[in-house]
């Protein structure tokens, strides 16, 4: 059962860009006329998500004193 749900929250984790990556491969390399539009409302919709690949998070303190602490 614990495989099971592993499996299960994996497929939701990874599902939308699975969608993504296949709507890609329609609309470049299948050449689908239909698929140009999906691509674009699926980009739209997954903006944040791409856009938060770009961003740094912020620094945290505890972990900027255990580095300056390791040459010790």
């Amino acid at each position: 059962m614990a495989t099971l749900l592993a499996v299960n929250s994996a497929a939701s984790l990874w599902g939308p860009y699975k969608d993504i990556w296949q709507t890609v491969g329609n609309a470049l390399w299948r050449r689908q006329p239909e698929a140009v539009h999906l691509l674009d409302m699926i980009l739209k919709k997954h903006k944040p998500d791409f856009i938060s690949l770009f961003r740094n998070p912020p620094k945290n303190v505890q972990q900027h004193e255990k580095v300056q602490k390791a040459s010790t």
